[in-house]
């Protein structure tokens, strides 16, 4: 079911599903200018004031890492994003991880986005782990069928499988 995703995480098509509110993106809640998921939005800003938008989305950024948890930027976006973390051990990751999937799979993709479609952006301190994540994500879509109605693909970015 997890793939790697086919084209650029920027790339005109993925921008477009993402305006047209078809896909979930997840990405790292950083807050620097060059983050994933500020780049993201950018690229598809539907506010007219950019900069109270941009305040609105490092408010959650800043509250997603503050209580370590992962946070939803809509109606805006479809994009989820997950706390901005070290990670001691593999088995930490887990853990946590296995809160921030369900979070954003099936609180915030099956009840408030109902995308058929996830890219999941592995960012800084979760490349490391890439492939634990990848395997962690299949086990938990798998044991979560019953919740998981509308999700059909998980996409994963770069390249980990």
């Amino acid at each position: 079911m997890i793939k790697n995703l086919p084209y650029s995480l920027f790339s005109e098509e993925l921008i477009e599903q993402l305006k047209d509110k078809k896909i979930h993106v997840i990405c790292q809640a950083n807050s620097n200018d060059n983050a994933k998921v500020e780049e993201l939005r950018k690229k598809i800003t539907i506010s007219t004031n950019d900069d109270d938008d941009r305040s609105k989305v490092l408010k959650l950024i800043d509250l997603a890492n503050e209580k370590k948890e992962a946070a939803l930027l809509y109606p805006s976006y479809y994009i989820g994003i997950y706390p901005t973390d070290s990670y001691e051990t593999e088995q930490e990751i887990i853990a946590k991880f296995k809160v921030y999937l369900h979070d954003l799979f099936i609180i915030a993709n099956e009840k408030y986005l109902r995308s058929k479609t996830i890219v999941f952006v592995m960012e800084y301190e979760t490349l490391a782990y890439a492939k634990t994540l990848v395997k962690l994500m299949d086990e938990f879509i798998s044991e979560n069928r019953s919740e998981i109605k509308y999700l059909q693909d998980v996409f994963v970015t770069p390249d980990c499988i």
